[in-house]
Order: structure tokens, then sequence, then C-alpha cells
């Protein structure tokens, strides 16, 4: 926490901002690390829905997003056929800010 509480939002109600819109309190942190989902896509929806309950949670109405990365966590045989390839498995990381947007 870096600002103000305020009473608890719905999560569904987050907005993802990429840039920062003009009127907004930051409240705090938000962070997420997912190593769920079979793609890319799911692991990274997993993530921004936990950034967004850590954000309700605080009151705030917006997610600046700050960073996005992947991290590689080693590998795992997964099964083609009647053999074994290895994949990567790889992290997704998200990191921002929970805001409260006065004029949305």
């Amino acid at each position: 926490m870096t600002g103000q509480r305020r009473p608890p939002t719905n999560p569904n109600a987050i907005t993802i901002y990429h840039v920062p819109p003009s009127d907004y309190d930051v409240i705090g942190h938000v962070r997420a690390v997912s190593e769920a989902g079979w793609t890319y896509g799911q692991a990274y929806q997993y993530a921004f829905d936990e950034m967004k309950k850590q954000a309700a949670s605080v009151g705030a109405n917006g997610i600046l997003m700050k960073d996005v990365r992947i991290s590689n966590q080693g590998f795992v045989a997964a099964p083609v056929g009647r053999s074994f390839v290895m994949a990567p498995i790889d992290v997704p990381t998200t990191e921002g800010l929970a805001i409260f947007v006065r004029r949305p």
C-alpha cells in the first residue's frame, strides 16, 4: 500500500491501462506470477486475473501496467505419440500499480 485504501471493488470491473489515464491516484503495487494454463494466453490471463483480485481488494478501479515478462523455469518432458519432447516451462510475471481513476 502506498496510497489510500478504498472499499473493495469488483475484480471484473478493473480496467487495465498501458498508458496512464489523465486523473488517478496510486493505491499500491500489484504483482502476479502464473504457472497455470497450457498456453501463454491462459497463463497470462491467470496472472492478470490475480492482479485484478489484488487491486479490487484495496478499492482500485484500474491497474496501470509496469512490466510483463517471461522467465524460464526449466523444462518438462511432454508426450508426443510414442515419444517425449522437452518443452520449456515459461512463467509469466506481471506487475503494475493499483490505481483509482477519478474520471474513467
